[in-house]
């Protein structure tokens, strides 16, 4: 109402029109009264827009009508302390937040005096201050007429805007009248701006401003229950508002009186600018370092908490990320935006307003920046500069007071010139921190190639495997009362076959027939690399599914073993291997590891008929090399990767957020707008996207051909060269219970791929590893990406582990069926490669005549119990455990049915020989 007046120095023209004081106090009630309830009228219109479609809360008329008049009580309250704060402050900014402290304050105060027990206060106890400070408020308004500033008619010492300095108290007129006689005698720039800075401080100690920042202290570093150190969020929050405050007092801290006076003596705008900056901005670093201090100690004490590995509580995911620097960056853009917008706008709520909706966009700015690991340098040196230089280039029509669009267009083009500029090179910058060596071009024609269309006929095998399966009975159990068929293999005989598996079996013939058909198809695909993008994260094949279309083969493999016919059984064998193949086929990594668990049942199920009482050792021998010959035609690791990243080149390219949106249906509609927003503020995202993809293909591709060398040869410990490079542990699907396996793209070639991704030294920050470091901070590709490849070591590892157990108990069986017994011992020169574990590099860990004990065992890949016999013979693996060496454990009465989660990382994968 009043304060508007005094600090656009407007006053004297209420008294140069005459007005009655009655009169222009009645009106400026009036004039409250009727914005207060124009704004709530608009409030509650656009609240019922924005609840109109939702069904509203009901009330009784008796609560809703107490509750509308109790607000309007304490709107008038507030309307009254608002006047009279109005009248004795000469800011706007410090009447409003006055009138929001002691209005509260006098609530407390006649809810504590009439409040009864059982019963609230009456609503027109609220009014108990209204008239006094009504009374007041007109005493103030005939002062105020009568020519009569609070700053003559109180003490001086008391008077609002008083200087609290050493020196005597001087009025602001003759302040500006001893200014101007030595600007008339003495008129050197150096004692002009000393004296421009000392009127600057001295504005700046008024009480108003010290009030201000001694009540955000307060705020900040009172300690709340038990906790005595300073909240985070109350640190950050007293940081940026101070910082903001000071910036918003720089130009509007004395109002338009002394800046017509500065105009009308010729002072210079750089001169006035430089000192209202150098006061200010030296103020805004004082009062920001004690919050900048609580920043350091709430930091501290967060990192201590849980003993976090990061160093920023603002940036967990950002190695090398501080929250002092965090904190910093936003004081300086909040003093920033707060000077620019208090130049812009002549209004101190406006400006404040308008400084702190662009100080928290700022602040998200920088946080992004940070989390992007964009330099700072890049992102807030040159915003902090460009709105220092335009309210510079500004200050001349700003003193004049020239503020019209026909002055305002050119500062105006220049601003948005440079924040252009600085958008524009971030984008450089995103786009070219990646690198591109030669060798990722020739990734592209080996992805793209993995986009070609399914043919005919691998859709018509795909849809003949599809009709075995929709042709399975269930016999009213379901699916779910096939899992004991699936992981038990009848190692008795096929005539101790459950009466469950032999119904099972006989009721479907029909689907055993269709599938057996499908396999001996030469082609096969389940995965179209050119289906909708809405179709990404659908289920193409179902494990389970297949996995029981499987098990249904073998268990007709095993029938007809026990007929006697080893061939036709043999048969059956290698069509769940092709069966395991057309799965894989044409896949990506999920369909991959859905065949090695289809070609895994075979590895488990084919022993027995090796060790069949009938078999023979040369029968034996000459299945072993069919295996041998289909097993190479398994689809390869890197063609599944290479699919992979022909699915994710190709969502980069076109709408990338369809995949995500189907897979999350609730928020389909916030990830689209969150698309749209990051290809409108950010169009450079999918090239550096699409440029990280090159580089992590070529990084995956190089890992599983290094995987396949060192498979290749006996001798190379894997667990040893996960230890020796840099890599973060994953917990994943394929994990199940915290399996701590760690490994990461390892070369030993002298390449150009090698010297690019070679392995790190054990020193490295294991943060800053090649290429994970890129893909952390592109937003595209990091729910898309693993944090590291032990995915591909796990999967690698696993089938070769399963295919050599498998061979070697088949040649086992084969040397028993010759010899009479098992050997005592596994050697490479006897078995060759199939005697190595791939994980360990070391022979098999083996046992011919098994414990001298019963013992329980727990695989560690699959981790399921068994019950080994005593004089069981046994082979075991390290496994990704590394366990080198397996003892018996003794057996109890009862098989446990689960095991604690450290008992399974003590048990490696062990197999049993019939």
């Amino acid at each position: 109402s009043f304060a508007s007046e005094t600090e656009e120095g407007t006053t004297d023209l209420l008294r140069i029109m005459a007005a009655r004081t009655s009169r222009v106090f009645c009106s400026k009630i009036a004039f409250s009264l009727a914005g207060t309830a124009t704004m709530w009228i608009c409030l509650l219109a656009v609240a019922r827009l924005m609840t109109w479609d939702h069904a509203l809360p009901r009330f009784n008329d008796r609560s809703l009508a107490g509750h509308g008049l109790m607000w309007m009580v304490y709107a008038v309250q507030l309307l009254a302390w608002g006047f009279f704060f109005s009248l004795i402050c000469r800011k706007v900014l410090t009447a409003v937040c006055l009138t929001g402290v002691f209005s509260p304050l006098s609530a407390v105060l006649i809810i504590a005096m009439f409040k009864k027990p059982g019963s609230d206060p009456p609503d027109a106890a609220f009014l108990l201050f209204v008239p006094p400070l009504g009374a007041l408020s007109y005493l103030l308004t005939i002062k105020m007429m009568s020519g009569l500033t609070l700053d003559q008619w109180l003490p001086t010492r008391f008077a609002p805007g008083a200087s609290v300095t050493l020196s005597e108290t001087v009025p602001a007129d003759r302040r500006m009248a001893r200014l101007a006689a030595v600007r008339e005698t003495a008129p050197l720039w150096r004692r002009l701006f000393t004296r421009l800075c000392w009127l600057e401080f001295r504005e700046a100690l008024s009480l108003g401003h010290v009030l201000w920042f001694a009540g955000l202290l307060l705020m900040v570093f009172f300690p709340l229950g038990s906790v005595a150190v300073p909240d985070p969020a109350r640190t950050i929050f007293g940081v940026a508002f101070s910082s903001l405050l000071a910036g918003i007092w720089t130009f509007r801290a004395e109002g338009g009186k002394r800046t017509r006076f500065l105009a009308d003596h010729g002072l210079s705008p750089h001169a006035v600018w430089l000192s209202k900056q150098l006061v200010w901005g030296l103020l805004a670093a004082a009062v920001a370092a004690p919050f900048l201090v609580g920043v350091t100690i709430a930091n501290h004490r967060e990192i201590g908490q849980v003993q976090a590995a990061y160093s920023s509580i603002y940036h967990p995911d950002v190695p090398g990320a501080s929250a002092m620097t965090f904190v910093a960056i936003i004081a300086c853009l909040g003093y920033a935006t707060g000077q620019f917008a208090s130049m812009l706008v002549p209004r101190t709520i406006i400006s404040g307003f308008l400084a702190c909706v662009c100080g928290t966009l700022l602040s998200f700015w920088i946080w992004l920046m940070i989390a992007l690991q964009v330099p700072l340098l890049l992102s807030a040196a040159p915003v902090f500069t460009i709105l220092l230089v335009t309210t510079l280039a500004w200050s001349r029509h700003w003193l004049l007071e020239q503020t019209t669009w026909t002055t305002c267009w050119r500062p105006c083009l220049a601003l948005v010139a440079s924040l252009g500029m600085v958008w524009g090179a971030i984008g450089v910058f995103r786009v070219f921190e990646v690198p591109h060596p030669d060798f990722v071009d020739n990734i592209a024609p080996l992805r793209e190639a993995q986009g070609r269309p399914i043919t005919a006929q691998e859709a018509a095998t795909a849809n003949l495997y599809r009709q075995a399966v929709a042709q399975i009975q269930w016999d009213g159990s379901g699916p779910d009362g096939l899992s004991q068929v699936r992981f038990k293999a009848t190692p008795a005989g096929w005539d101790q076959a459950t009466d469950d598996k032999l119904r099972w079996l006989a009721e479907n013939r029909d689907a055993l027939r269709i599938a057996l058909s499908a396999t001996e198809r030469p082609a096969c695909a389940f995965n179209d690399p050119q289906r909708p993008l809405s179709d990404w994260n659908s289920n193409l094949v179902s494990q389970s599914e297949f996995t029981w279309l499987a098990t249904l083969i073998l268990l007709s493999a095993r029938e007809l073993e026990a007929a006697g016919k080893f061939d036709e059984a043999l048969d059956r064998y290698v069509a769940t291997l092709w069966l395991a193949r057309h799965v894989a086929s044409r896949g990506t990594t999920r369909e991959w590891a859905d065949g090695i668990q289809i070609e895994r049942m075979v590895s488990e199920w084919v022993p027995l008929w090796a060790a069949h009482p009938d078999q023979t050792a040369e029968r034996i021998e000459a299945g072993l090399r069919r295996i041998n010959q289909e097993v190479p035609q398994f689809p390869m690791l890197q063609d599944a990767l290479l699919t992979e990243h022909y699915l994710i080149s190709r969502a980069l390219r076109g709408d990338w957020s369809e995949p995500m949106s189907t897979q999350n249906p609730q928020a389909a509609e916030e990830i689209r707008m969150s698309a749209r927003a990051v290809d409108v503020c950010g169009p450079w995202e999918r090239v550096r996207a699409l440029r990280v993809l090159d580089l992590f293909a070529a990084s995956q591709l190089h890992c599983a051909s290094f995987l396949a060398v060192a498979l290749a040869a006996p001798g190379k410990d894997m667990a040893q060269i996960a230890e020796d490079v840099v890599a973060v542990p994953i917990i994943g699907n394929e994990f199940q219970n915290a399996l701590n396996f760690r490994a990461r793209v390892v070369l030993e070639d002298h390449s150009s791929a090698n010297a690019f991704f070679g392995p790190a030294s054990p020193a490295r920050n294991s943060q800053e590893r090649i290429p994970w470091n890129w893909i952390r901070t592109t937003p595209l590709l990091r729910t898309r990406i693993p944090p590291d490849h032990s995915h591909i070591w796990y999967l690698g590892l696993r089938r070769e582990l399963s295919l050599r157990i498998m061979r070697l108990r088949m040649r086992l069986a084969a040397f028993k069926k010759t010899h009479g017994e098992y050997p005592d011992q596994l050697s490479f020169t006897t078995f060759g490669l199939d005697a190595i574990d791939p994980y360990s590099g070391a022979e098999f860990g083996y046992r011919p005549r098994g414990f001298q004990t019963s013992a329980h065992i727990v695989n560690g890949l699959t981790f399921t119990p068994s019950l080994v016999e005593a004089g069981t013979p046994i082979i075991w693996s390290a496994g990704p455990g590394n366990i080198r060496f397996f003892n018996g454990v003794a057996a109890t009465n009862d098989l446990p049915t689960r095991f604690p989660q450290q008992m399974l990382m003590l048990y490696p994968p062990a197999f049993t020989l019939p």
